[in-house]
């Protein structure tokens, strides 16, 4: 992140929301202390336990909140059952994550370390959210592409994988490679205008297999 949040927080809980985004997406869950984000909130330590029982509580409740608006559009996915889902919703989850990333852009590093970390207690947190949104979601998108893609070479339990590739590798790109491949890390501009370069690829990557499918 490239540089501390600042929000209008009125309530201690706020404001411990506000210090776990600045702490715990910067440096990861082990490497910050529930007193490390009282002192940056300015509350008293006990109110992490009054208000989200434990620091893991916290991490979750940050999370979630960061992460709003894409598990937002798959929670829509997901009770539309695609009644009113078309496959260009790939592109508006683009632009989501996008929106998304250019606030946060450690975030993805943070969730790849804990996903790997089996035995972590962010692991079990984002695992249990991912299984909450993430997997019925997949599959409803998995059959709307199906009724888009005509045929091989694209395989449609890849489309996804091929969104997540494009979208997820910019941020973990390691330092020394960024500046080769034109990311600027710490430009939160930068990270918008390369969320809209990918939606356009996406944009008109569909609109091409819409056009095979109907010719």
């Amino acid at each position: 992140m490239t540089e501390e949040l600042v929000e209008i927080a009125e309530t201690p809980r706020d404001k411990l929301v506000t210090a776990g985004k600045n702490l715990f997406i910067r440096k990861g869950y082990n490497r910050v202390t529930t007193r490390a984000i009282a002192e940056q909130a300015d509350v008293n330590v006990a109110l992490i336990k009054y208000y989200f029982s434990d620091k893991a509580g916290l991490f979750e409740a940050v999370f979630r909140e960061v992460a709003a608006p894409l598990l937002g559009l798959l929670e829509e996915v997901k009770v539309s059952q695609l009644q009113d889902v078309s496959p260009i919703i790939l592109t508006q989850f683009v632009e989501n994550y996008y929106q998304v990333m250019s606030t946060y852009p450690t975030l993805p590093k943070i969730i790849l370390i804990a996903l790997h970390d089996t035995h972590s207690k962010e692991h079990e947190i984002i695992r249990r959210i991912f299984l909450e949104h993430v997997e019925v979601g997949v599959k409803i998108l998995n059959s709307a592409f199906r009724q888009l893609v005509p045929s091989k070479p694209i395989r449609v339990e890849w489309l996804l994988l091929t969104c997540l590739s494009l979208s997820s590798f910019p941020f973990l790109v390691p330092p020394v490679i960024q500046p080769l491949l034109g990311i600027e890390s710490k430009n939160t501009q930068h990270w918008q205008a390369l969320g809209e370069h990918q939606q356009a690829i996406f944009n008109v990557f569909l609109s091409q297999i819409a056009e095979q499918k109907t010719s």
